[in-house]
């Protein structure tokens, strides 16, 4: 059976590891890949200055979005083949997909945020807005328009489609993760137990349960570093500005690409965090990369989540409930007490992501996903 032709990888930033191996894989599956990007990643985790940020934005939310609908319309292996597309700028998907179709080209939503819901949790939008409308209006046009939607977890699936209709075609594909990176398998360390958060930390995620705890030191025998960037992380950080921190805590910026995996290495437990009614709309992809890392993950989410789900199934870490400030102090002395139990704990999550989370295995599952669009045809 022909493989399709062309798998053509349209996202606003390089230099992202996953998907890094995610293209090499599907060309070692036989696949060509051609990806579309505007800018490294890196650049535009360190812009500086008000007009900097401002001009990278302009670039991931009209430039690069112009350029990939150009590219659509005269771009013959776009036409030919299939044209992964992130919810990056929310409206891409729905453009991409009725140009698509009409210009004879398969285009595959990666639904990995949902919208207007990420900004309605956020407080940034009510319900009933015209923005609101807005916003579901185009989320609904690009689950009917595009020839497959990807959805991170089940529920966010579920969620989704009972909100703004069924998809063309809906399957669940993880992000996944570089296990490669990560070849050490966990073993005893001395010294303190470092939890870590890496990556973006927006308004979708629970920094209230963080403040209460960061308020005062940490136990003995922990420490806690955040590697984050957005709109959450400066709330996070202004309020303790306010209030004075605890001791055992580090504040520092988004971490560089060279830089990165040897930080999750030097880390015993990821901390990922998420607000009350996230767990209807996103699944924190950081989770992936941190269990292969060889991280515990300490989740502070609702019980009922995909994330949940993900943690405590392998028994890979420990999920508190928003608000549960205490509970979550409680589960960092048992660190500091019992290191055993945060390196079975580590064991088992990078376990569990070898076998079901790493790029090779997420790989095989987007070139079912190509084969199928190609039999479509």
């Amino acid at each position: 059976m022909e493989k399709v032709k062309s798998c053509i990888l349209a996202v606003p930033l390089s230099g992202v590891v996953f998907w890094d191996r995610l293209v090499a894989e599907l060309r070692g599956a036989g696949y060509v890949v051609e990806v579309w990007s505007e800018m490294p990643e890196d650049a535009y985790r360190q812009r500086c200055g008000w007009f900097g940020a401002l001009a990278m934005r302009a670039r991931v939310w009209c430039v690069f979005p112009l350029r990939v609908l150009w590219r659509l319309c005269w771009n013959r292996a776009a036409r030919r083949g299939v044209v992964l597309v992130p919810t990056t700028p929310f409206y891409l998907p729905a453009a991409a997909g009725l140009l698509g179709r009409l210009m004879g080209g398969r285009v595959v939503h990666l639904l990995y945020d949902l919208y207007p819901d990420q900004l309605v949790i956020a407080g940034k939008l009510r319900r009933d807005s015209v923005v609101s409308r807005v916003l579901a209006w185009s989320t609904r046009i690009a689950l009917r328009q595009c020839a497959a939607t990807v959805f991170l977890g089940v529920k966010l699936k579920r969620v989704a489609e009972a909100r703004y209709g069924v998809a063309r075609r809906g399957t669940i594909i993880e992000v996944g993760g570089d296990g490669e990176l990560f070849a050490a398998v966990p073993q005893a360390e001395s010294g303190p137990v470092r939890v870590l958060y890496a990556g973006n930390f927006g308004y979708a995620h629970d920094f209230e349960t963080l403040l209460a705890l960061l308020r005062e030191p940490l136990p003995s025998g922990v420490e806690m570093v955040f590697h984050a960037s957005g709109a959450g992380y400066e709330r996070l950080k202004e309020q303790l500005a306010r209030s004075g921190r605890g001791s055992g805590v580090v504040l520092a910026g988004p971490l560089k690409t060279s830089d990165w995996a040897r930080t999750m290495a030097g880390a015993q437990v990821a901390l990922v965090t998420m607000r009350p009614g996230a767990e209807e709309i996103l699944f924190p992809s950081k989770t992936y990369s941190s269990m292969l890392a060889g991280q515990a993950i300490l989740a502070v989410c609702p019980p009922q989540s995909d994330l949940a789900a993900t943690v405590l199934e392998p028994k890979a870490g420990w999920v508190v409930e928003p608000g549960d400030a205490e509970g979550l102090r409680r589960l960092l002395e048992q660190f500091a007490a019992s290191p055993a139990v945060v390196l079975e704990a580590r064991q088992r999550s990078q376990a569990f992501a070898r076998e079901h989370f790493e790029m090779r295995v997420i790989a095989g599952k987007w070139t079912r996903l190509l084969q199928e669009l190609e039999r479509a045809d």
